[in-house]
């Protein structure tokens, strides 16, 4: 068998490192494993003592039996680098030494001869190497027209089992993330993002003593992609203080602070006045913070 079999009584709980434990075992073995270069990030910890179970030190063997993943270079150097300064031992596997994790054209056939389809559809990788399963699939006896090269998004339909000839495709692309939305993407959201890269980010924090209605410290503001031109950041600035105080002031004369409508009137006043006064139209977050000075 290529499994390991390893006997129950063998295997041992790590705890958190702590003053009182270290996990230094005699003769502990600690498989380290991941997909692409997730391996490598665990060892980086180890070795530089932010893991909670595992630190490498310098009596420790290192195997590295995975090889790098193309694609992300500084990965596999930075882990080389942090291995270095532990004085740990390390042997580092090649290639050549190692089984590939992809099929090869031999298994490729062995898995045609087992299920015997009546046609062929190599996916997953590059077109190249879809383009490569088609030779081994030509090789094992198969017509070109058994063999189906698919671009993205191409829709393949058999009706009562008879493969159709017309083509069929489903819109493909990128898949935009919005916080935890992953997918359908609004209307709303894309606008945001095309004012973002066009115009920037005005972020407006004010922290308050709602009890006391005070104003603890001058507004925190933050100009990101709105303008290079000091001048124009100076009026910038001047607008949102002159926003800010007048908001407040007026509002806090009210019996009650309603902080939605205050950070909502600070937002849309300043969005108008630099819009008006500035000829911009950054976005604008207003943030109002209750804390007892």
């Amino acid at each position: 068998s290529n499994y390991l079999n390893i006997p129950s009584d063998k295997f041992v709980n790590l705890k958190y490192i702590d003053d009182s434990n270290d996990n230094d075992y005699d003769d502990l073995v600690v498989i380290v494993t991941g997909e692409l270069n997730e391996p490598f990030i665990h060892v980086q910890r180890m070795a530089s003592g932010k893991d909670r179970f595992i630190k490498i030190k310098d009596t420790d063997t290192i195997v590295l039996i995975s090889p790098h993943v193309k694609g992300y270079p500084n990965t596999f150097a930075n882990t080389m680098n942090a291995l270095a300064r532990t004085n740990a031992k390390v042997i580092n596997m090649t290639k050549k030494d190692l089984r590939s994790s992809h099929a090869s054209p031999e298994d490729l056939k062995m898995l045609y001869m087992m299920l015997n389809p009546e046609y062929i559809a190599p996916v997953i990788g590059e077109y190249r190497h879809q383009y490569a399963h088609m030779q081994v699939a030509l090789d094992a006896g198969y017509s070109r027209e058994e063999i189906l090269l698919l671009e993205n998004g191409e829709v393949i339909t058999f009706l009562e089992g008879k493969l159709q000839v017309a083509k069929e495709f489903v819109p493909t692309g990128d898949v935009l993330v919005d916080g935890s939305i992953v997918g359908d993407i609004n209307s709303v959201v894309l606008k945001d993002r095309e004012m973002l890269a066009q115009g920037g980010v005005v972020i407006i924090n004010v922290i308050v003593d709602a009890r006391y209605k005070e104003v603890l410290a001058e507004p925190s503001i933050v100009l990101k992609g709105v303008t290079n031109n000091k001048q124009v950041e100076a009026d910038i600035y001047d607008i949102i203080n002159e926003v800010v105080d007048d908001t407040l002031d007026y509002h806090f004369d009210e019996k009650y602070l309603d902080w939605q409508v205050i950070k909502k009137e600070i937002k849309d006043v300043v969005s108008k006045r630099i819009m008006k006064e500035c000829g911009l139209s950054p976005i604008v977050l207003a943030v109002v913070l209750d804390e007892e000075k």
